[in-house]
């Protein structure tokens, strides 16, 4: 999930509207949390921290991006072998 996204599901999740969130985290308008939200601007770092502080979440929790795929047992083989006939 994109911080954005994440930002907007805490944000919905605790019924805050993006004025409100804004002005707690010192901008005039919502414009800002909406830009954010949409993934049109990037989370500033020094959002990060107050963003978190206000949610009860860890950086890591919001900046994390989803876990990595597992390969397969079969891709797996597959690479091995290739990686062996390269070797040769």
């Amino acid at each position: 999930m994109k911080v954005g996204a994440k930002i907007k599901q805490l944000r919905e999740s605790q019924g805050i509207r993006q004025i409100d969130l804004a002005r707690i985290l010192g901008f005039e308008s919502g414009t800002a949390i909406s830009f954010i939200e949409s993934g049109r601007n990037e989370l500033s770092l020094s959002m990060v921290k107050p963003i978190c502080c206000y949610f009860g979440i860890s950086p890591n929790e919001l900046l994390s991006c989803d876990p990595p795929k597992k390969l397969d047992e079969v891709k797996i083989k597959t690479l091995i072998k290739e990686l062996s006939n390269a070797i040769k």
